[in-house]
């Protein structure tokens, strides 16, 4: 056993490095251990750690022998989560039992730490004590967010080590599959979770409350700011749209505004009847039950379907186009200009029910001050997901007005439906787009009228470098119940959360790696090194200078809950904590977001394609027959030009967005596929490419080709990695590669291949393109004569890449057999 070898876990880890990335020497094992290597064999090494168990005090007593700076169970767990990041950055990042003890070891240091804030939190005697037990509590807040959301990424990696184990796929596994290995960290986290919604919904507000105002009763989210009543204090007038019985949801937004607000707020409310006349009961409420909250507040009332400038300017939209209330809102929002009173020279639009403003609103109101004359309207990039947000806009009405934005708008519309004609047309977010991020390409000589805002005016929480992000499905049900951003620090502070090097580590893991001189664990590591120590992410060089990216741990002062991200219940929680007290609250005030996208889990679990269908797609498979089987097809493609790249396309039946393409070829090296309008516009996937030295995912728009034109006109990247699917097949065998692509209906696109996944957001275009029309499937190659089998699953589906039976995979190898090397 190791511990016979050496005395301690320390020196295990010092004489057991992975030679590729540094010596036993230069890592500090002492000369006398050199020589017994021996003791690092993998088994020995799972043994010792596996002693450890769940790090209780009698097991560390137990297997770190005391070497006299261990002086007590937190230094323990300090030497042990130390080592254990060593041991995973320099001898082996696919350690199980590592993981499990850094993890471990991580969250049982955060939770004793908030132990002694609540202790202190009790015993506080004195109000002027809250400001330094406010900045502990904050830091601990931090901390426990991070630990927790590395019992997380353990909950991944398990899933990637036992579906490595398996040689399966990790989309093919069920959480329950993991839960039992997965349990002993399950209860640390629940036990860490009950304790960060302590610090995060009640100990931290109400040390704020008592910082801002010692002689205050403590915190409550009816209290709200303190209001400027000075003669020269600015008015900030807001712009929010109300259809149906959205306003007691959508009012969350408004109600996080005025927790923070030093001003008085002009609303001006976008709405149908129904939409108008819910808004004005929901204030009137909230004024009988909580005056303080509105006071100074102002409600204008605007129904845009009866506005006579907004009726013109829809008559002048493309014919054809189909609208139903929310397209006209969101549409008459981004025209605010034609519908607002004459008065209004500026106003800040936000969207309800997705957002929560957690500074002065007037901080943000100050913008339009640096906007350049140029500027009608400022917005954030969404880097996450590609593309500019209109969930925040600063609308310069004034100017929009001089300018004359509405043509500018509707000349937008007509140059995009002609280019590719959509039935519902634009909206205020892909207008915005058009006219900021594709002005060059159509011909637009002024300067963009589009300021993009400082990162910290719409904050998304993603963290989507960690595979299965935003499926709640591939996680444990108690997980799923309590899982949120690790930047959420409390109920007022969110900041942007920055992956460092174990992240990194623990989430590529399992991603394959070209065979290269340097081994998976030295090249992992230099990258995890490199981008873990980042202090900036989502950069964008449309924002000024000085303010290009998020700085890591900066303060949000919006957060975007976008989409289906709302599906997590603690995200849910969070929106809930800011809902305003009324009477009666509307039932599942979620789920009928404006915004929201459910991917369809119980879509997953459909069979597509019956028995019979299976044979006779591994059977045309075999041969190289060129069919179609529904949603499935065999196809044959012969090898482009060197400068060319020359498709095969296949309708499949009824293949549309969110879908998942599940691909097998004989191409090993420079695999196109392209899903999308015919075989010149989509989303273009390059798997093992020899310019790209890797994966690439990149979105195309293009005319068909002609003679005398060239068809790709734009080629956008999205994303690309340094590596393609590991193909293994036995002498004299066939070898086939295995990948997939999903679509989701957010614009989230995710390629997997055997050994992990990767992927990232559509920008605005091309989503709503393919959104709106039946996709074609095509693919090609530079590598020679090859065989493909596709088949198209509703989004999620959970069939492996060919969607074999093993009666099918039979038949299969009867028809190689006979068909032996001929030629169909």
């Amino acid at each position: 056993m190791a511990v016979q070898c050496f005395p301690s876990l320390a020196l295990l880890v010092a004489c057991c490095p992975d030679t590729s990335v540094v010596s036993p020497e230069v890592h500090g094992c002492p000369e006398e251990f050199l020589a017994m290597r021996g003791c690092c064999q993998p088994e020995i090494t799972s043994t010792v750690l596996k002693a450890l168990g769940t790090l209780a005090p009698e097991e560390m007593a137990y297997a770190l022998p005391s070497e006299g700076n261990l002086g007590g169970y937190r230094d323990g767990l300090l030497a042990i989560h130390s080592l254990m990041r060593t041991f995973l950055l320099d001898s082996d990042l696919l350690k199980l039992e590592a993981w499990r003890l850094y993890s471990l070891a991580y969250a049982r240091l955060a939770i004793m730490s908030v132990d002694s804030i609540k202790d202190r939190y009790v015993d506080m005697q004195k109000v002027q004590d809250s400001q330094l037990l406010l900045r502990e509590a904050t830091a601990c807040s931090r901390a426990l967010g991070k630990a927790l959301f590395r019992l997380e990424n353990f909950h991944v990696f398990l899933l990637g080590h036992t579906a490595a184990a398996r040689r399966t796929r990790m989309q093919d596994l069920h959480s329950s599959e993991i839960a039992e290995a997965f349990q002993p960290a399950l209860e640390l986290y629940e036990l860490g979770m009950n304790s960060f919604d302590l610090l995060a919904y009640s100990i931290i507000p109400n040390l704020e409350a008592m910082s801002r105002d010692p002689t205050g009763a403590g915190f409550s989210l009816r209290e709200g700011a303190k209001l400027n009543r000075s003669a020269g204090s600015q008015e900030v007038q807001l712009l929010v749209v109300s259809l149906g019985a959205w306003a007691k949801t959508g009012f969350l937004t408004i109600w996080s505004v005025l927790q923070h607000r030093s001003t008085p707020l002009r609303i001006f409310v976008l709405g149908d009847e129904d939409g108008l006349g819910h808004w004005r009961a929901a204030a009137e409420e909230l004024q009988a039950q909580e005056r303080r909250m509105l006071d100074s507040v102002s409600f204008v009332y605007i129904d845009f379907e009866n506005h006579p400038a907004f009726r013109e300017y829809l008559a002048q939209y493309p014919k054809g186009c189909s609208f139903g209330a929310a397209g006209k809102a969101i549409l008459a929002r981004v025209v605010c200009h034609l519908v607002l009173p004459e008065e209004v020279a500026q106003v800040i639009s936000l969207d309800l029910g997705d957002l929560l403003v957690l500074e002065d609103i007037s901080n943000l109101w100050q913008l339009f001050q640096t906007m350049e004359e140029h500027h009608l309207l400022a917005a954030p990039h969404a880097v996450a997901l590609s593309h500019v947000n209109a969930g925040v806009v600063l609308y310069h009405v004034a100017r929009m007005r001089r300018h004359g934005f509405a043509q500018e708008t509707l000349r937008a519309v007509a140059d995009m439906q002609r280019k590719n004609h959509d039935a519902s047309c634009l909206r205020d977010q892909s207008i915005i787009n058009i006219l900021h991020s594709f002005r060059e390409e159509f011909g637009y000589p002024e300067p963009s009228p589009v300021m993009i805002l400082p990162c910290r005016w719409s904050v998304f929480p993603t963290t989507e470098w960690l595979s299965y992000w935003n499926s709640p499905e591939m996680w444990l049900p108690q997980l799923r119940e309590k899982r949120r951003y690790p930047g959420i620090v409390s109920v007022n502070r969110v900041e942007v959360f920055c992956p460092d090097e174990m992240d990194l580590l623990s989430s590529w893991a399992f991603l394959p790696l070209s065979a290269v001189e340097e081994t998976k664990q030295a090249r992992l590591r230099v990258y995890a090194l490199y981008e873990g120590h980042k202090t900036e992410r989502y950069c964008s060089p449309e924002r000024r200078a000085g303010e290009r990216c998020c700085r890591c741990g900066e303060k949000a002062a919006v957060l975007h809950v976008a989409g289906d991200m709302k599906n997590w219940p603690s995200m849910q929680a969070l929106l809930r904590a800011y809902m305003p007290p009324f009477k009666e609250l509307p039932p599942n005030h979620f789920a009928d977001a404006l915004s929201k996208v459910w991917t369809g889990g119980d879509q997953r679990l459909q069979e597509i394609l019956s028995q019979t269908n299976d044979e006779a797609l591994v059977a045309a498979k075999a041969l190289g027959i060129q069919a179609v089987f529904g949603s499935c097809a065999t196809l044959r493609c012969k090898a482009s030009p060197p400068e060319q790249l020359n498709y095969v396309s296949v309708q499949l039946r009824k293949v549309f967005v969110p879908c998942l393409l599940e691909v097998e070829t004989t191409a090993l090296r420079d695999t196109h596929l392209l899903l999308g309008i015919g075989a010149h516009s989509g989303v273009e996937l390059v798997v093992n490419g020899r310019a790209e030295k890797g994966s690439c995912l990149r979105w195309v728009r293009s005319s068909p080709a002609t003679s005398d034109s060239t068809a790709w006109t734009l080629r956008r990247e999205i994303m690309c990695v340094p590596f393609g699917p590991k193909v293994e097949a036995a002498e004299g065998v066939e070898a086939w590669m295995r990948f997939s692509l999903k679509i989701g209906a957010d614009g989230l696109v995710v390629v997997s291949f055997p050994e992990g996944e990767w992927g990232n957001f559509l920008p605005e275009e091309p989503l709503a393109i393919m959104l709106q029309n039946e996709l074609t499937v095509s693919v090609g190659t530079f590598y020679g004569d090859t065989k493909w089998a596709v088949c198209m699953r509703p989004h999620g589906d959970a069939k492996e890449a060919a969607g074999l039976t093993q009666e099918a995979q039979a038949t299969a190898d009867f028809v190689k057999t006979a068909a032996g090397n001929r030629q169909v």
